[in-house]
């Protein structure tokens, strides 16, 4: 493996990608068989297998239903949408989870926010890397994880349940045990998860809209656009719409207004729904709000400028989630880099306190 940096290569959002890639190889801790009962008949069939697979998530059942690992009569069903029957029995070989031994640990410094005994709240910097990928097996922030917290080996991906893009500065949560890296994912799938980002944006009202963009202005909306790899330029994302794109919704409010080198930026703040790979610099390109310093989604940005600052202008700046033990709500903030905050002010803008409101928290859906 080499060590040699490359640009961050796409990773698909890690909340849909399970530690299980192939059926071949793999081994398993046992095979179960479940019978549809009369009343649970026409369910899909990942809905049915999550609710009796109570401690995995969904999305990994998901990905096994996709691997081969689900079967009907020794017939595999590899469509998790399948409707159920009753008196169907379905046998499902069950993975040990793959762990992260191939990856080395080493001693790099991690910005801790919070800790407990069930999850990590980290404050990740720009230019680093959050999972191993090709050209980036070391110096990533799961290898730090496993140099500080030995433990999360035993974990898929070291308890890291979502991304940031390797320019883009801010929080995440990481799970230490596999009852917490479950409840989390099933919160992020629940959208019971509050991530609030900042971002600083040339001003380019687009010509059409893509996807529903509901807005009585450009100041405040919902762009609701499923994304997906580009048709033509696989390192990239955009808006696809068919089968192609996954859903994708984002709601902006412009913050504060300002010029930089005489055009017009502006502050906004962004809220997620989901998580696809890329989301929110493809979203606000799409409505003319193409993120500084971004180099692949700059459509609308001013040729001749040279802002102050070397990568995207993107900080997750809150995070609100519900700790797993007891339902507790907690919340987190953090202030941009310091590049960041030179932009905003060299723009004449300022940074609005943290709307706690906005965070209000629901319960979270255990089971679904």
């Amino acid at each position: 493996m080499q060590n040699q940096r490359h640009p961050e290569p796409l990773q698909e959002d890690l909340l849909e990608v399970d530690e299980v890639q192939e059926s071949d190889g793999l081994h398993y801790s046992g095979e179960r068989d479940l019978t549809v009962p009369a009343d649970e008949a026409g369910q899909r069939l990942d809905t049915f297998l999550a609710s009796r697979l109570r401690e995995h998530s969904r999305s990994r059942i998901q990905q096994w239903i996709a691997s081969g690992l689900v079967s009907l009569a020794s017939q595999a069903i590899t469509k998790g949408s399948a409707a159920v029957s009753a008196g169907q029995n379905y046998r499902v070989r069950v993975p040990v989870p793959q762990t992260v031994e191939d990856w080395q640990p080493e001693p790099i410094a991690i910005d801790l926010v919070f800790e407990d005994e069930e999850i990590l709240v980290l404050n990740k910097p720009i230019r680093q890397v959050v999972h191993p990928a090709a050209g980036n097996w070391s110096g990533t922030l799961l290898n730090g994880l496993l140099y500080h917290w030995p433990e999360l080996k035993t974990l898929p991906r070291a308890g890291i349940v979502h991304r940031l893009d390797r320019d883009t500065s801010g929080l995440m949560v990481v799970a230490k045990t596999p009852t917490s890296q479950t409840s989390l994912v099933r919160q992020l799938q629940n959208k019971s998860v509050f991530r609030h980002y900042l971002a600083v944006c040339w001003h380019r009202p687009a010509a059409g809209l893509s996807g529903k963009t509901s807005r009585t202005s450009f100041m405040k909306g919902r762009v609701d656009a499923p994304i997906g790899r580009h048709p033509n330029d696989r390192q990239r994302m955009a808006i696809v719409n068919g089968q192609n794109g996954k859903p994708a919704v984002t709601h902006y409010q412009v913050l504060e207004s300002g010029h930089l080198e005489t055009q017009p930026v502006r502050l906004l703040g962004c809220r997620l729904e989901t998580g696809r790979t890329h989301q929110i610099r493809v979203h606000l390109q799409s409505i003319g709000y193409p993120i500084i310093g971004d180099p692949t989604y700059h459509n609308g940005a001013p040729r001749q400028a040279r802002p102050p600052i070397s990568h995207q202008a993107l900080h997750a700046r809150c995070l609100g989630l519900i700790k797993p033990s007891n339902g507790k709500t907690l919340f987190f903030e953090r202030e941009p880099p310091q590049d960041f905050m030179d932009l905003v002010q060299a723009a004449g803008m300022a940074l609005p306190p943290v709307d706690r409101s906005a965070a209000e928290l629901p319960a979270e859906i255990g089971s679904q």
